[in-house]
């Protein structure tokens, strides 16, 4: 039992780290989702939003999809330009 649970842990430990994000986002705290859109039209990885990224690219106002974006409640980007700034936006420091 104690083996399974060791190797278990050391997945989740070991795929974690093995992509590494620049951008951590808290949609939750995010104010105006517009200022998250050089990240979206420039990240070459979305994360767990990548499977929306034809909708969002296509959107003309990210607000009218907070219901969407706030149901997924984190993001981590990869790809990214750096210098994109905003409430709820994280750059990751190397």
């Amino acid at each position: 039992m104690n083996k399974t649970l060791a190797m278990i842990l050391l997945f989740f430990v070991f795929s974690k780290t093995s992509v590494a994000a620049d951008y951590f986002i808290d949609f939750g705290l995010v104010l105006n989702f517009e200022n998250i859109r050089p990240l979206i039209d420039s990240c070459t990885d979305l994360g767990s939003m990548e499977r929306n990224r034809s909708t969002l690219e296509a959107t003309g106002d990210l607000e009218t999809l907070r219901d969407l974006i706030e149901s997924i409640s984190f993001g981590e980007f990869s790809g990214c330009p750096e210098g994109v700034t905003g409430q709820g936006i994280f750059q990751v420091a190397e």
